[in-house]
């Protein structure tokens, strides 16, 4: 997933080193029997880093940011009554 001009390589890898990391990748199949979704406005961080990510997403300013600050700023709130 690196970009064509990244310096990463696996070629630089020790041998060794690449082929326990292949023993390490294992396919399988699940089957999805139900979906949950559960939406994180940072809640579990400490207010001044919801007011930071709150800060940055207004510099956005897109309908998508607003919202999620809209969201961010209503659960501080009710956090802080």
């Amino acid at each position: 997933f690196e970009d064509e001009d990244s310096k990463y390589s696996v070629d630089d890898l020790n041998t060794g080193y690449f082929e326990g990391l292949l023993k390490g990748i294992v396919a399988f199949k699940i089957e999805i029997t139900d979906i949950e979704g559960k939406k994180k406005i940072s809640q579990n961080h400490s207010e001044n880093r919801q007011q930071l990510v709150i800060e940055r997403l207004e510099k956005i300013g897109d309908e998508d940011s607003s919202e999620i600050v809209e969201k961010m700023k209503n659960n501080l709130a009710k956090k802080n009554d």
